[in-house]
């Protein structure tokens, strides 16, 4: 086998091996996000605001908190004249009111009568059970005497 190469570790891999790269990592990568020019300097100086930029930050800040109060006291305001209610909002309640009551009403109507059907049941039941023991026992007699008898 003159034609064939010799096996070495130089030959392409083997399948199902894989040949791993170095990774290089640029040494000046700079994040969008940086503060900093090209030169490395801070964009920012730590120079304080001017004037202007004070007076106008603290006009800004209280005429925010003015107007955040106004409403805040507006909507207490709303709340408490029920101005966020619709127009007939207490003739609405009182009718779920009565609706509730008269529901209310006639469920405790309903369960009396089932008791008084099923208190009547049960005198009937009472009244039934003498009588029956009563013409029970006569005839138990009869057939004691008809059974002496024979």
């Amino acid at each position: 086998m003159e034609g064939a190469a010799p096996a070495s570790s130089a030959s392409a891999p083997a399948p199902g091996n894989r040949v791993e790269a170095p990774i290089v990592v640029a040494a000046n990568v700079v994040s969008p996000t940086d503060d900093t020019t090209s030169e490395g300097t801070a964009a920012s100086s730590d120079a304080p605001p001017g004037i202007l930029r004070r007076v106008g930050g603290a006009v800004g800040g209280v005429g925010f908190r003015i107007f955040d109060n106004m409403s805040f006291i507006g909507e207490v305001l709303v709340d408490f004249f029920e101005l966020d209610k619709p127009k007939y909002y207490k003739e609405i309640q009182e009718m779920k009111k009565k609706q509730a009551k008269e529901a209310r009403r006639k469920r405790k109507m309903q369960e009396a009568a089932e008791a008084d059907e099923i208190a009547s049941f049960e005198e009937g039941a009472a009244a039934a059970a003498p009588e029956s023991a009563a013409t029970g026992a006569a005839e138990g007699a009869a057939a004691a005497l008809a059974a002496a008898a024979a």
